[in-house]
């Protein structure tokens, strides 16, 4: 067994000691975070969306719903720090504005994150640009943008990353989903990257989820197990001294193994233990597809009750164990401890050198 194979069972078996403790004593104040689907709506059709795309304006939740999940979390979760906006489309929500400007100016959310496919980045105002902390705007592929998005929006959507400046590119993370239709074009996404100074990029395989099965069923021959993921990293090997590539090269060989050998992640997922997701009906989940809603907190008035149920807990055992649906799952993947150690190391050597600088 590789030297970090080792490490990565070490640390499995410390990280599920702590959750388990968590569990244990039913403590939640570990929940940071959390993702919002504020809007069911989308201008695109990409093959691998979970979402089941409405046009109708009732598909959203509505600034006073929002504002009451908000409310909610932020009286039963003090720790929460970050915030994701999502959809559909974000962008398509008649009061996204007021909706990042409530979460980080009402709220003092320190990290508002928004999730968009950047089709629409010209409506948005330059305040509200300044309020988002981090940006993914989901780029696939060039040449074959239309197969992927199912749309003709690509030049659109070149424009709004060209026109970001210096400072909003910064925030900026395109997000790369791996499939056979993009595994020998997506290179194009990171010479764009490159051109344009936009200097972070998440690469992830797309995945089979239940929730999307329906618009799968004929597209599996797509997904992750047929890539060619040798080829892959060498390419992405070949950017990592011009960009900021997520995850690292040692995550990326993990998921070469998962899907060449049908391995199951050892590490346990700790996604829900740290960060919740409300979907565009209010629903409260502890994951995005695989896993059934826990409540709706429209409905219910105790979040932490929905939490501490015991099918909740069978649920979070599921993850820290990697069994049922979590078996299958790529999410939260083994960590990279070299990459950790190395970070570590470089912030500890940063740390002393501003403090020799102040004295």
């Amino acid at each position: 067994m590789h030297v970090t194979d080792l490490m990565i069972s070490a640390i499995a078996q410390i990280r599920r000691k702590k959750l388990e403790k968590i569990l244990d004593n039913k403590d939640l104040s570990y929940i940071q975070g959390y993702d919002l689907w504020i809007t069911k709506r989308c201008n695109a059709k990409c093959f691998f969306c979970p979402v089941i795309h409405s046009i109708s304006e009732k598909a959203d939740l509505s600034y006073d719903e929002v504002k009451k999940i908000s409310l909610k979390m932020q009286e039963d979760f003090p720790n929460i720090s970050s915030v994701g906006i999502s959809g559909g489309e974000p962008l398509l929500h008649k009061d996204f504005e007021r909706i990042i400007h409530f979460i980080k100016s009402d709220l003092k959310i320190p990290q508002i994150i928004v999730y968009t496919n950047g089709a629409l980045l010209d409506k948005i105002n330059e305040a509200t640009l300044k309020e988002i902390d981090e940006m993914y705007i989901s780029l696939h592929s060039l040449s074959h943008y239309k197969d992927i998005f199912g749309t003709k929006s690509l030049n659109h959507v070149l424009k709004n990353i060209k026109l970001l400046d210096g400072q909003n590119k910064e925030k900026t993370i395109l997000s790369i989903g791996l499939s056979k239709i993009n595994e020998e074009s997506f290179e194009e996404v990171l010479r764009f990257a490159i051109e344009e100074g936009v200097k972070n990029i998440d690469i992830f395989p797309i995945r089979f989820e239940f929730s999307s099965s329906y618009r799968l069923a004929k597209n599996l021959h797509l997904l992750e197990q047929k890539l060619n993921w040798d080829r892959i990293i060498e390419v992405i090997k070949s950017y990592h001294h011009e960009l900021n590539i997520h995850p690292s090269i040692r995550v990326l060989k993990n998921f070469q193994i998962f899907y060449t050998k049908k391995k199951t992640w050892k590490y346990p997922c700790s996604s829900p233990f740290h960060r919740l997701i409300v979907d565009y009906e209010g629903k409260l989940r502890l994951c995005c597809g695989d896993l059934p809603p826990l409540g709706n907190l429209l409905e219910e008035n105790n979040v932490r009750d929905m939490l501490l149920k015991e099918s909740t807990l069978k649920y979070l055992h599921m993850a820290l164990y990697r069994k049922g649906v979590c078996k299958n799952c790529v999410f939260a993947p083994d960590p990279d401890p070299w990459n950790k150690i190395k970070n570590k190391t470089v912030n500890m050597i940063k740390g002393a050198f501003s403090k020799e600088s102040e004295v």
